[in-house]
C-alpha cells in the first residue's frame, strides 16, 4: 500500500514545537509563505512554496503547524486543496477577532480578594481601561468549574468584539479576518502570584509572595495545582491538539509543583520563566532532553553586576551568568531566550546592552527579547529608548539571534522613530 504523503505548512518556531504532529507524522517537506525560506532545509526536510509542493506531491495531505495564524492559513490553503486534505482543519469565518484573545490565556488572581481571573494579556497601551479578563470563583479544589468558567467567559468576550463598545476597542491586535468558529487555546499560562526570590523594582504585582511573608500566604499560593487546571482544560476540549503550557509564576526552581509541571513536557511543549539565580537539575534535564522542546526565558535585563543589583535587588549577577552557561551550553531540545526590559535610568545605556549580548553569546542563547517597563507604556517613546532599541536590534541581527519584541512595545512606532533619528 502506498504511504500517504504529509506536508507540514509552516517552517517556523511553532513547527519545531509541534510535538503531537511529529509523534504521528513524518512530513515529506515543509511549505512556508516566507519566500526567503524556500529551497532551504528545516529539520532535514526541504522548505517549498505551496505551488511547488502541490506540483511535486499533488495528492498530499497538509498539517498546519502554526496556531496563531492557523485560521488565515486555512482560508488560503482551501483555495487550492479540499478541506478533507487538511488534517487539522477547522471551520473558519471572517469576523472581528484577536489571535491573542482566542489562542492564549493565563490564570492569575482577580481584583476581588480570593477570586481567580483569566487574563489575555496583550498588554497593548491602547487598553487604558484595562485588559480583557474573566473573574472566576475562588475554589482551589474544583478545577473543572474553573475551566468551565473560563470557556463561557472567553466565548462571551469573543462575541462582544462584534459590538460597538467593548474592552478591546482601538487595539491594533483586533482584526477583521478569518477566525475559528470554535477557537481553542494553543497556550495556557500560570502567572499566579507565587514565591519569588528576587525583588525586581519594575514588578508591579502587589501579590507576589517573597521570603518574609506569612505561612498562610505561602500555603495559599503554594497549594494551587496548575497541572490539575491544565488537565481540566484538556479534558473539556479547550486546548488545541498541539498545545503548550507556560510557567511565569514566581521562581519555578523553588516551587513544590515543579516536578509535576516538568512531567507535562513528555506530551506538551513547555515555556518556563526563571530568574536563574538557583541552579535546578530538573531544569537542566528539561534543557538536555531532545524530545521535550520548549523554551526557558530569563529576564537578565542588563549586562553588568551593578545594574543587575539595582534592578533585581540582590547581588547575584555572576551566579546567574554561570547558571545560564550551564543551561544554554547543554541545551539540546529547548531554546534559551534572554529578555531585556528597558528601564529608564537603569539599563538604557550601551554598556549594559553590549554586556547583555556577551552573556547571550557565552550562554548559547537562541533568542533575545526586547521589552519595555510596563510602568512606562503610556509615556511617549523617549529618544534614549529608541536609540537603545536600534542598537539592540542591530546587535541581535549581527549575532544571528532571533529577536522578539515584547507586547508593551509598539514596534511600528519605534521603527518609525528610528528612521527619523537616522534622517529617514
Amino acid at each position: 500500500m502506498k504511504t500517504q504523503n504529509i506536508i507540514f505548512y509552516g517552517a517556523g518556531k511553532t513547527a519545531r514545537l509541534t510535538k503531537d504532529a511529529y509523534h504521528k507524522y513524518d512530513p515529506v517537506c515543509f511549505v512556508d509563505a516566507d519566500s526567503s525560506k524556500h529551497n532551504t532545509l528545516f529539520h532535514g526536510k526541504r522548505v517549498l512554496s505551496l505551488s511547488q509542493a502541490l506540483s511535486e506531491y499533488p495528492d498530499a495531505l497538509f498539517y498546519i503547524t502554526t496556531s496563531r495564524y492557523k485560521c488565515q492559513v486555512i482560508s488560503q490553503l482551501t483555495k487550492h486543496v479540499e478541506s478533507r486534505r487538511i488534517i487539522n482543519y477547522e471551520s473558519v469565518n471572517k469576523r472581528f477577532g484577536c489571535a491573542l484573545l482566542e489562542t492564549t490565556a493565563a490564570i492569575t488572581f482577580g481584583y476581588t480578594k480570593g477570586n481567580f481571573a483569566f487574563a489575555f494579556c496583550c498588554g497593548h497601551p491602547s487598553h487604558r481601561g484595562g485588559t480583557p479578563n474573566i473573574i472566576c470563583p475562588s475554589s482551589y479544589d474544583d478545577y473543572t468549574d474553573l475551566a468551565a468558567c473560563f470557556l463561557q467567559g472567553r466565548n462571551n468576550l469573543i462575541s462582544s468584539l462584534n459590538q460597538e463598545e467593548h474592552v478591546c476597542k482601538g487595539c491594533p491586535h483586533l482584526l477583521f479576518d478569518y477566525f475559528s468558529d470554535n477557537p481553542k487555546l494553543s497556550n495556557l499560562g500560570n502567572v499566579l502570584p507565587a514565591i519569588c526570590n528576587v525583588n525586581c523594582f519594575y514588578c508591579n504585582n502587589p501579590r507576589i509572595i517573597r521570603p518574609g511573608h506569612s505561612k498562610d500566604e505561602l500555603d495559599r499560593v503554594g497549594n494551587f495545582d496548575f497541572v490539575a487546571l491544565a488537565e481540566a482544560f484538556m479534558e473539556q476540549g479547550i486546548m488545541a491538539e498541539s498545545s503548550s503550557f507556560s510557567w511565569a509564576a514566581g521562581e519555578i526552581s523553588i516551587s513544590k509543583h515543579r516536578e509535576k509541571f516538568f512531567n507535562l513536557a513528555h506530551n506538551h511543549v513547555l515555556n518556563i520563566s526563571s530568574s536563574a539565580t538557583i541552579f535546578d537539575e530538573l531544569l537542566l534535564n528539561f534543557m538536555q532532553t531532545p524530545s521535550f522542546g520548549g523554551e526557558l526565558t530569563v529576564a537578565l535585563d542588563c549586562g553588568s553586576r551593578e545594574s543587575f543589583q539595582r534592578i533585581k535587588g540582590l547581588d547575584a549577577y555572576q551566579q546567574v551568568c554561570d547558571n545560564l552557561a550551564k543551561y544554554g551550553q547543554n541545551r539540546v531540545g529547548s531554546d534559551l531566550a534572554l529578555k531585556y526590559i528597558v528601564c529608564e535610568g537603569y539599563n538604557d545605556n550601551e554598556v549594559d546592552v553590549e554586556g547583555f549580548f556577551e552573556i547571550a553569546r557565552i550562554s548559547n542563547a537562541s533568542t533575545v527579547i526586547l521589552e519595555r517597563n510596563q510602568e512606562e507604556v503610556h509615556n511617549p517613546l523617549s529618544k534614549q529608548f529608541v536609540k537603545i532599541a536600534e542598537k539592540f536590534s542591530t546587535n541581535a541581527k549581527e549575532a544571528g539571534l532571533l529577536l522578539r519584541i515584547g507586547n508593551f512595545i509598539d514596534w511600528q512606532e519605534c521603527s518609525r522613530k528610528i528612521l527619523e533619528a537616522n534622517g529617514g
